[in-house]
């Protein structure tokens, strides 16, 4: 008659569901996603000042509070990540393997895009540019395409038509100039 902390599957514990996720006290812990279904609220005007560059970046000013969020990956596959701008201000989006700024993987002004070859947890955050007055208000939606699947990504290269170049795969974001060429 043992009593099992996160329920019981075939007479055994489950295991903690979020183990993968590192001990963090105070204000400055970053939120932790699960679900990559729906958007997150959030504003950076209740964030933390943590960083103010980032490795990918370190031209930029990224001097106002900023909010962190955690998320695991079990495969390899596409991370996106979107956010928009809050009314009046500005925030930026980082992905990063680590809650350290010189781990950035990629930042841009609204969103970006990676490929994780193996299963791993990843960091974004959402930093507000140059200074405290750009901090506010945005809504961040963190997307996961597995390469497995039905909807899985294809790696390799793929050929354009009529032209001698060529596109690496899986592609997000702006592949194309006018959308008549596709």
């Amino acid at each position: 008659d043992k009593k099992c902390d996160y329920g019981c599957a075939n007479g055994k514990c489950k295991e903690n569901p979020l183990a993968w996720v590192p001990a963090c006290t105070g204000s400055g812990c970053p939120v932790v996603v699960t679900d990559f279904k729906n958007p997150i609220a959030g504003n950076t005007k209740n964030g933390v000042k943590k960083f103010s560059s980032y490795s990918c970046d370190s031209s930029v000013s990224e001097a106002g509070p900023e909010n962190a969020y955690i998320f695991k990956v079990d495969e390899p596959g596409t991370i996106i990540v979107g956010t928009t701008e809050p009314s009046g201000g500005d925030v930026d989006v980082h992905l990063l393997s680590a809650l350290d700024s010189n781990k950035c993987i990629a930042r841009s002004n609204t969103g970006v895009s990676h490929h994780a070859d193996a299963a791993g947890v990843y960091y974004v955050v959402v930093d507000t540019y140059s200074k405290d007055a750009n901090a506010g208000a945005y809504n961040l939606k963190i997307t996961f395409l597995p390469d497995s699947g039905k909807c899985g990504l294809k790696k390799g290269v793929m050929n354009r038509i009529n032209s001698p170049s060529q596109i690496n795969m899986p592609a997000t974001g702006k592949v194309v100039q006018e959308a008549h060429m596709v």
